[in-house]
């Protein structure tokens, strides 16, 4: 009885979450609550907050360039998990440009860190990119350590400052059509830049 129990209190609690919405996202999101429900079966849910997340429990939203979005990017962030408690979802919207095809941009992740006058690195430093089930929207996973790793070079007494120290970098498409979206711890520092290339090739022969 349990198994049937949790599976109509679950599709209940669906129903009521998104029967309002009758935006083309809402209908996604009823198809997604129907897979839910046969996935979930054998899952005894006690009510229909039990997975809610409560609001003050929930990280903060940075979003760049937002007033610079164009026709056509996604107005909404709703395909977009809510960053958890301790971390930060950073939102980056980038302008059209006449030759997306030949620009990428580059994602650095670092921290603040005091050090002295060597070159440093935060090891265990990951970007990883992840696709949203359902939506087919990518998001990227942020990890930066706190391990520094740099140069030996003899420092001058009173050479300690607070810097940035990188940690990790990639480079991603440039898509000014979609909205590049990273979630971080809330002490990580997010940095973009965009790089260009020639449209011609240079040859070697």
């Amino acid at each position: 009885m349990k198994f049937f129990a949790s599976a109509i209190l679950f599709l209940s609690c669906s129903i009521v979450a998104f029967a309002a919405d009758t935006s083309p996202a809402g209908a996604a999101k009823k198809a997604m609550a129907l897979t839910d429900v046969l996935e979930s079966m054998g899952t005894v849910r006690n009510d229909c907050t039990q997975d809610r997340t409560p609001a003050e429990s929930l990280g903060r939203t940075i979003e760049v360039n937002k007033n610079n979005a164009p026709q056509g990017s996604i107005e909404s962030l709703e395909p977009y998990p809510l960053p958890k408690g301790g971390e930060k979802r950073v939102v980056i919207y980038l302008g059209t440009a006449p030759n997306e095809d030949e620009l990428e941009v580059e994602l650095l992740a670092g921290k603040m860190k005091n050090i002295d006058c060597n070159n440093y690195h935060l090891a265990d430093s990951s970007i990883t990119e992840n696709t949203i089930r359902g939506w087919g929207y990518t998001l990227y996973q942020v990890k930066v350590g706190d391990n520094l790793f740099g140069t030996l070079m003899g420092c001058s007494p009173g050479s300690e400052h607070m810097a940035f120290v990188p940690g990790a970098s990639t480079k991603v498409r440039y898509n000014s059509r979609l909205p590049l979206v990273l979630y971080t711890a809330d002490n990580v520092i997010i940095k973009y830049r965009v790089w260009s290339a020639p449209a011609s090739f240079t040859k070697t022969e």
